[in-house]
């Protein structure tokens, strides 16, 4: 009973119906009955040949068996040559609508599930934005990339869809054995004896090899793609340190790996079962000869025996291989539900317009301590500030000191351990964080930019239909990028190239100020942002700090120079994780 219940087509099934959401699984009966209509026209495709081969054989049973006597009658011939090619005809008519129902089958299975291999990656990315700042800062990129595209892609199109072809070759193979064991027993017992050991003993030799290189291209896959993505970032550095071949031979190292795991399944394990079609089709032809060698009288039956097994093979034998190819396929990507079993029960949810809080009066810090899991050395310790509107506070400190974690709890990207964070005296929760994240503008050292135009960075995230001109406009002025748009021919239509790469520092960072006043950010915070240029570009930046002080913004800098924070009325020395000093200008 153990094979019954654990085998990859029972496997598959549990673990299909663990992903799929309630609706899917309602769509999912409906596939079920599709593929069993679809193997009812692939066995009437067969049934309609078994007429015309008894005809052809011995042309008397037209007149004596009734399948044959009632088309021949009502057909009106009188010649057994004409009714082979009327009823020829006819059959060529029923594979034109077989073939045609089950191609319009196939696509609707097939759309139901790459449908489902969407839903699952739309879950992975929603999935990945939900664990947060740490859990996304800790994953590599080509594995998050993986799991957000391929591993949903795999389970749509090599273990939901092969889960579906094996289930109509099972049907087929049922209604098959249904047929020939009411028409002719003896092609079921040829069958059964001749071709089920032969696929049978294969597919335990190659199952377990299968399942192998499965679980090594998991592995290496996401490898890969962070190795090219590295590589590619990495452009400058490698050129200057003269390392292409060392970026060149690991990834042509890996790509010779990958090369050979996909070599070996779709060359040897993926097509062994296929070669042996015409060594079974010819092991039958010895054992029907075999048989007319021991009974010689019943020749005639020996060729009715040896067409019936010739159509039943010419079906039976596909369905046997589609069969091979599944179980294998879904021991290959056993991996791939696995992967998924996080996204189990996970709903796909809507994103509502977050508004931002309202900031009128101060923000404070109330004792914020902070570590690292079980850590007992605390990162932070009792950090206590007060920020009060229009204020322009510099954060100061050695490198180590807790300025970029103090940064990421404001941000709300790590949450305190201990302490509070309070805006006009009512705490910052997780269930308002993200009002209070839509009240902040970050401006960090590296400003993300996206391959696009100088429009679609500003206005970050919006469709062109979205944008306000004028606010975008405002933006550009007041992060002083008008004389930069004015002199390019293309305007804020410029193309910015892929991570900005045509921009210069200084305009990285007025972009990534800009974007923060087109979001109307009422607290703006700039993270080590002139860490990077050199004393003209600092002096430039520090002036768009200066406009956006002069204008009422609530500003926090965190610096590493005395020379960014010149316009500060509050000044804080971290140290160690607490203020060991606090300067008010």
């Amino acid at each position: 009973m153990s094979i019954l219940s654990n085998n990859p087509y029972s496997n598959a099934l549990r673990n299909i119906n663990i992903l799929l959401d309630p609706d899917q699984k309602k769509r999912g009966v409906i596939m079920f009955g599709l593929l069993v209509i679809n193997a009812f026209f692939d066995i009437i495709g067969m049934a309609s040949i078994i007429p015309l081969i008894d005809a052809a054989v011995n042309p008397e049973t037209i007149t004596e068996k009734w399948y044959l006597k009632w088309p021949y009658e009502w057909i009106g011939m009188n010649d057994s040559i004409s009714f082979l090619f009327v009823l020829s005809t006819i059959i060529l008519i029923i594979f034109l609508i077989k073939n045609l129902i089950s191609i319009i089958i196939l696509y609707i299975q097939a759309k139901y599930a790459f449908n489902v291999s969407k839903r699952l990656s739309l879950k992975m990315y929603q999935y990945y934005y939900s664990r947060g700042y740490s859990f996304m800062s800790d994953k590599e990129s080509g594995k998050k990339i993986y799991d957000t595209m391929w591993l949903p892609y795999y389970f749509g199109s090599s273990y939901l869809l092969e889960t579906l072809i094996l289930s109509t070759e099972i049907v087929v193979m049922l209604f098959i054995f249904g047929a020939l064991l009411y028409y002719q027993p003896m092609a079921v017992l040829l069958l059964i004896v001749i071709i089920v050991p032969v696929f049978l003993v294969v597919y335990m030799v190659t199952k377990n090899k299968t399942r192998q290189l499965g679980l090594e291209r998991n592995k290496i896959f996401p490898v890969v793609s962070s190795l090219i993505l590295d590589s590619y970032n990495a452009y400058n550095d490698v050129i200057l340190f003269n390392k292409e071949d060392h970026f060149y031979s690991n990834f042509a190292r890996m790509a010779t790996t990958v090369s050979e795991i996909d070599s070996k399944q779709n060359g040897i394990y993926a097509k062994i079962h296929q070669r042996l079609n015409d060594i079974v089709l010819i092991l039958g032809l010895v054992a029907v000869f075999g048989f007319a060698l021991l009974f010689r009288e019943r020749s005639q039956d020996i060729l009715a025996l040896l067409g019936i097994f010739g159509v039943a093979a010419y079906r039976f034998l596909p369905s046997v291989n589609r069969i091979m190819s599944s179980f294998l396929t879904l021991k290959n990507f056993n991996y791939v539900p696995e992967e998924l079993k996080t996204l189990k029960g996970l709903e796909l949810k809507e994103f509502d317009e977050v508004k931002a809080m309202n900031f009128n009066e101060n923000i404070v810090l109330e004792k914020v301590s902070f570590s690292f899991g079980d850590e007992s050395k605390k990162v932070l310790n009792e950090v206590s500030l007060e920020i009060r509107k229009g204020d322009v506070i510099g954060i100061i400190g050695p490198s180590g000191s807790g300025k970029t974690t103090l940064m990421n709890i404001f941000l709300r990207f790590l949450i305190e351990t201990t302490g509070q964070i309070l805006i006009d005296g009512n705490p910052v929760t997780l269930e308002n964080q993200r009002s209070f994240q839509k009240a902040l503008g970050y401006v960090q050292q590296s400003v993300y930019i996206r391959n696009g135009s100088l429009v679609q960075n500003i206005a970050f995230g919006e469709d062109e239909a979205e944008i306000d001109k004028e606010k975008l406009d405002w933006a550009i002025k007041n992060s002083m990028l008008s004389d930069f748009v004015n002199e390019h021919p293309m305007g804020i239509e410029m193309q910015l190239g892929e991570n900005g790469i045509k921009l210069s520092g200084g305009q990285k960072q007025r972009i990534g100020i800009a974007r923060a006043l087109y979001k109307d950010a009422k607290i703006i915070l700039l993270d080590e942002i002139t860490s990077a240029l050199d004393p003209q570009t600092e002096k430039n930046i520090i002036l768009t700090i200066n406009h956006l002080a002069d204008m009422g913004k609530t500003i926090l800098i965190i610096a590493h120079r005395m020379s960014t924070l010149e316009r500060c009325n509050k000044i804080f020395e971290l140290k160690d994780g607490a203020i060991a000093h606090q300067n008010i200008h």
